[in-house]
C-alpha cells in the first residue's frame, strides 16, 4: 500500500465516537489517515503487523500533526472510530423527474 502524502477528506460524515490519542515518536499523522495503535501511541497506518484498532484521524487543527520530531506522547490527534455517511434528502422534480438510471452517474449524462 502507498503511503498517504496529502490528507484524505471524502464526502460529509457524522462522527460517532472519537478520542484524543498520543502520537508516537517519529509518527506523521495527516487527517483522514487510516491511523493504529502500537504500544498505546498513535501512528499512521502500514504494513506494521503490530498495528491494532484502526482509526481515522481528523486533527481539529490544520491538515496534519507531525511529532517526526518528538517523543511518545508528545503530542495528540483527534481520532474517530466509527462514522455514517450523512444523506440528504432532495424533492424530485415532477416536470423532470431523476430516475433510478440518474443515480450514480454523471451530472452531464443526465437528459
Amino acid at each position: 500500500m502507498t503511503a498517504l502524502t496529502t490528507q484524505r477528506m471524502t464526502g460529509l460524515y457524522k462522527t460517532i465516537n472519537t478520542l484524543d490519542a498520543l502520537l508516537g515518536a517519529g509518527a506523521k499523522v495527516l487527517k483522514g489517515a487510516l491511523c493504529g495503535f502500537k504500544g498505546g501511541y498513535l501512528f499512521q497506518w502500514t504494513a506494521d503487523a503490530d498495528l491494532q484498532h484502526p482509526c481515522i484521524a481528523i486533527p481539529e487543527e490544520g491538515s496534519v500533526v507531525d511529532n517526526t520530531a518528538g517523543n511518545d506522547g508528545d503530542l495528540a490527534c483527534t481520532i474517530e472510530f466509527a462514522r455514517e455517511k450523512t444523506c440528504y434528502l432532495f424533492a424530485n422534480d415532477t416536470g423532470s423527474p431523476l430516475v433510478q438510471a440518474n443515480i450514480g452517474g454523471r451530472l452531464e449524462a443526465m437528459p
